[in-house]
């Protein structure tokens, strides 16, 4: 077994492969394997890649998609069998005594995790400007290595044992992956540091730290992972230090391209945390240039906030079309399914589509999208006592919105208003609000709502309820024409592929006869859903029809519902509806349960968007509902395909729901209708026209309201399926 493991990593660059192979065959240290990692998926490459390799015994090469630096170094790492782990990437070349004085200082200090060496900068043609990376070498401390993070992968022989003890890289960092490493061996135990050059470093135009503000982006996420203290050695002054000095470089680069917004938001926080982040030298001005250094960052700031509400200059960078699409939380299921069909309904062509998720991933609508991005994050609370936190985390959201080149933000719940649209705002990306509750909304979230690019409300009742006049519209008044109305979308061929013997097996499980009349209410256990109103009719029905039958289908939603799932159970005994009445929970079943029923019915006391409603239609049930605040009128339309009720009597309710199963004919005809309402105002490919609307004018830079261009006005376009 050789002592020495090289893992050369190679993507589309096989010119360059062929000297960085040959720098590694002339060393004068010649125990060592090769374990090329190739993930090069250009045909050319390819075979110049194999030719290479079959001329040498010693190179063994892999085979693997393109996945990132990170990834493809794990793959040789896994297959390495040396004692010493050296890395190297196809466009840089050792010099002849590489590994043996990286082997050397290994050997003579057994307590080092890796060793480093000084790099000379060279051009793709192999001259030598005259550069070293780092320009000083390195002192041996964690400090140091923190203070002066230049780590180049190139340059770093490890040993096998300290990567079992620190772990492999980490997939998610494909830029500042060597400091990010270095660190957690370092951790480890020590590191040395040859003082001279062994290698050249190729700077060309494919090279990856050309791009340098999200390198910095990376470097600054890698840098708030680890923690001040005496344990990592980093005082947290330092670390404060650290972190506003790469935010300065930052907003320079964003700065001299004329990314305002961006250039303020860095400015910002690196002011914040460290007014002299200019200096040099922390605290110690020494003539003219020090006070110029001194005041640089904050007249910046100024300038780059005068540019930004400039209205011609905001949003002047128009990222690529990749969408975040930020969940609210599990226990809102329609507003999930709806995300899921509005993410469907896109062309992934022109839309990329990633999700944003608060705390462990266990949404079940996200895991049916397949392989689109998933992406974690901490709910952020702007509370007295936690202000300084929240910041923080904001601050961090913007600069991740930027690493992961976000181009638009879709956030799918307003009460997330906040705390998305203000890192959205700092980050310098448009982001759209949509409104799926009547909920009573705080006047940041207002605030935020009028601040978004566009505002979508699910119906008519919906932006009624946004757009009333309250004390603080002083402040948060709205643009009318950024305020539309989408009806959302739905899968309806789930439903209508469902046939009588689907909904005649539900029947038998739930011990319910074919001949006898089912009524159900669908829905999360709480008091705005008022399925009391249901379980009181159920008890007045069942004086005329005592052959009917009862389902209440859903479950709580969050902790606080519990009491009144309590409270529903006790109510069904004392009504003594436990024979005739089953709490069935949760269902995976829909499609097959909604057409098993003979009425379905939505008691709600207040409802945007009832979608249960549409889906009750398109399986061909007749619906009665309440008034729900005008938005349960507005799904069923003129379609005929139920009956609306204005009060919220449970006589009034009991009769309507005895007239019906009295009369199957009336049901049969309500069923027809709401098919055929359903496939006309809410299929997913008619709804999601709209949308893509106004997702290519916030794209494209242009006013919200110019989505609404083929449409007479926006009174159609509102109006449109």
């Amino acid at each position: 077994m050789s002592t020495v493991s090289v893992v050369l990593i190679s993507y589309n660059r096989s010119g360059f492969l062929k000297i960085s192979l040959q720098s590694v065959l002339n060393q004068s240290y010649q125990d060592f394997e090769i374990v090329l990692v190739d993930g090069s998926d250009k045909p050319e490459h390819i075979a110049a890649v194999q030719t290479l390799c079959s001329a040498e015994k010693r190179v063994r090469l892999l085979r693997i998609q393109n996945k990132g630096v990170s990834a493809a170094r794990n793959h040789g790492i896994e297959h390495a069998q040396g004692d010493y782990i050296a890395f190297l990437d196809d466009d840089d070349e050792w010099y002849p005594g590489h590994l043996q004085e990286h082997v050397r200082y290994l050997d003579a200090n057994p307590k080092a995790s890796f060793v480093l060496s000084q790099a000379e900068i060279i051009d793709q043609h192999g001259k030598k400007p005259g550069r070293r990376i780092p320009e000083k070498p390195l002192d041996g401390t964690r400090v140091d290595l923190y203070e002066r993070p230049i780590v180049l992968s190139s340059a770093q022989t490890v040993r096998a044992s300290a990567i079992e003890q620190a772990g492999h890289y980490k997939p998610k960092f494909d830029l500042n992956e060597d400091f990010e490493f270095a660190w957690r061996l370092a951790m480890a135990g020590e590191y040395c540091m040859i003082p001279y050059p062994t290698l050249g470093y190729r700077r060309h135009s494919g090279c990856t730290t050309h791009r340098l503000a999200k390198q910095m982006y990376m470097h600054v996420h890698s840098l708030l992972q680890i923690p001040a203290g005496k344990h990592t050695g980093v005082r947290y002054w330092q670390k404060k230090r650290r972190i506003a000095r790469v935010r300065y470089k930052i907003a320079e680069e964003h700065y001299n391209a004329g990314e305002w917004r961006q250039a303020f938001a860095q400015l910002l926080k690196a002011c914040a945390a460290r007014p002299d982040v200019g200096l040099r030298t922390p605290g110690i001005l020494e003539g003219r240039s020090s006070l110029y250094r001194l005041l640089r960052p904050h007249v910046l700031l100024l300038k780059s906030l005068i540019q930004m509400l400039r209205p011609s200059q905001r949003f002047k960078s128009i990222p690529p079309r990749k969408i975040l699409y930020v969940f609210h939380r599990q226990e809102w299921a329609g507003a999930a399914q709806s995300m899921q069909e509005t993410i469907r309904s896109l062309d992934p062509e022109i839309y990329k589509a990633c999700i944003l998720v608060p705390g462990e991933r266990d949404f079940e609508a996200i895991d049916s999208l397949g392989a689109i991005p998933v992406y974690e994050y901490a709910p952020i609370e702007w509370r007295f006592g936690k202000l300084r936190h929240a910041w923080a985390q904001t601050a961090y959201l913007a600069d991740w919105l930027k690493m992961k080149e976000i181009g638009l933000v879709h956030i799918n719940f307003h009460t997330d208003a906040p705390a998305i649209g203000l890192a959205s705002w700092l980050a310098g990306i448009r982001y759209l609000v949509q409104v799926r509750v009547m909920l009573w909304m705080t006047w940041a979230q207002r605030f935020w709502l009028a601040r978004a690019q566009a505002v979508v409300c699910v119906s008519h009742a919906t932006r009624r309820w946004v757009t009333q006049p309250r004390r603080s519209d002083f402040w948060t008044r709205y643009r009318k024409d950024h305020i539309f109305v989408h009806a959302d979308g739905r899968d309806l061929s789930r439903f209508a592929s469902v046939t009588e013997q689907d909904a005649e097996t539900v029947r038998k499980e739930l011990g319910i006869r074919s001949e006898q009349p089912l009524i159900g209410i669908v829905g999360l256990l709480e008091r705005n859903k008022n399925q009391e109103l249901f379980l009181r009719a159920a008890a007045e029905l069942l004086k005329h029809e005592p052959e009917a039958r009862f389902l209440v289908v859903g479950d709580t939603g969050m902790d606080h519902h519990a009491p009144y799932k309590d409270y529903l159970h006790t109510l069904a005994e004392e009504l003594e509806l436990n024979a005739k009445l089953i709490f069935t929970g949760a269902r995976k079943d829909i499609p097959a349960l909604m057409k098993s029923l003979d009425v379905l019915v939505l008691a709600s006391l207040r409802d945007a968007f009832p979608g249960v409603i549409i889906e009750a239609m398109a399986s061909g049930t007749a619906v009665v509902t309440t008034w729900a605040d005008g938005g349960a009128p507005e799904v069923l339309g003129d379609s005929g395909a139920g009956v609306v009720l204005k009060t919220y009597e449970a006589p009034e309710l009991a009769q309507t729901l005895l007239r019906l199963i009295r009369n199957p004919e009336e049901i049969r005809k309500m069923g027809e209708a709401g098919k055929k309402s359903a496939a006309e105002r809410f299929a997913v490919r008619i709804n999601s026209t709209k949308m893509a609307a106004i997702y290519n004018c916030l794209f494209e830079g242009l006013p919200a309201q110019t989505a609404f261009a083929d449409f007479a006005d926006k009174e159609a376009f509102d109006a449109a399926p």
